[in-house]
């Protein structure tokens, strides 16, 4: 049976059971990685709240290049048949308040928050409305702005890099293959020697082939910082347990994301990653540390 779950949402669901991500948005690469993570998630897949995603993405963006208190968080909460959206965030919550009050939105106001109620299955005609009443609150919030947000939206898409040789490149590519499959391994059968000896090498690899590229150096020494760490903590890397492993496991798939934005896929800005990474890395030495 899932276990509930206190809730932060204003309809106070008791039948929440997805853990709540809670994610702070400062500026831009805070908001891509939000739609990355709503993006991994599935959520962009379903039509309608594909279209609340849109909208909110194009609030935020005008939100954060104008205002000076920028900072705010969201809290996602799920059952099997709605996503919460809870801003917390005064300021915020009043705007979103002021777009959404003549629509058909389901949401909930009160104080310093705001939770939008998006349900999973909507019909095909409730798309279609929805999709207008969308369209129309979205002119609303960028004619509301004194900066041109349509420059945002219309712009070329993000080439992948290719300032890297094809040799480093071509071993980038083959350490991240390895890294995913290391992953898959660990999680079936659990961390020993041998996979962490795996591990550790793999990333020295890794950080031995983007270490000389000025491009990339934030990023780079984070990699650099997390295998000197690996080196120094084996024994105490061998002691975590299956809910400290998703940790580590977050860490590499933002490696794995980071490889495929930048150099297969493209569609990401050189630094789109280094704050995420430098978190994760955080995160990690505070749990071995613990140890």
């Amino acid at each position: 049976m899932r276990k509930q779950q206190n809730t932060i949402n204003l309809y106070q669901d008791q039948n929440i059971y997805s853990i709540k991500q809670v994610i702070s948005i400062t500026d831009e690469e805070d908001l891509n990685q939000f739609w990355d993570y709503l993006d991994s998630k599935k959520y962009t897949n379903n039509k309608y709240i594909n279209k609340y995603l849109e909208l909110f993405y194009n609030f935020t963006y005008t939100y954060i290049m104008n205002e000076d208190s920028k900072f705010f968080e969201v809290i996602l909460e799920e059952n099997d048949t709605n996503i919460y959206f809870t801003v917390w965030n005064k300021d915020v919550a009043i705007l979103l308040n002021s777009y959404f009050m003549d629509s058909s939105m389901l949401y909930k106001y009160k104080n310093k928050k705001i939770t939008i109620n998006l349900n999973k299955h909507v019909t095909k005609k409730q798309i279609t409305n929805i999709s207008k009443e969308f369209n129309s609150i979205n002119k609303k919030i960028i004619s509301s702005i004194p900066i041109p947000i349509q420059c945002s939206i219309e712009s070329k898409p993000i080439l992948k890099q290719n300032f890297m040789i094809q040799d480093d490149l071509n071993e980038l590519i083959s350490l991240n293959e390895k890294l995913q499959i290391l992953l898959y391994i660990t999680k079936q059968n659990g961390i020993n020697s041998s996979t962490f000896i795996t591990l550790r090498s793999t990333i020295s690899m890794f950080d031995l082939t983007i270490k000389y590229y000025d491009q990339i150096k934030k990023f780079s020494h984070t990699i650099n910082e997390f295998s000197i760490f690996l080196m120094h903590n084996t024994k105490k890397f061998l002691e975590i347990n299956e809910k400290e492993f998703l940790i580590l496991e977050h860490f590499i798939n933002n490696i794995d994301l980071w490889v495929h934005k930048l150099f297969i896929e493209g569609g990401e800005y050189l630094n789109f990653m280094d704050r995420s990474i430098k978190n994760d890395f955080e995160q990690i030495k505070q749990m071995i540390t613990k140890k």
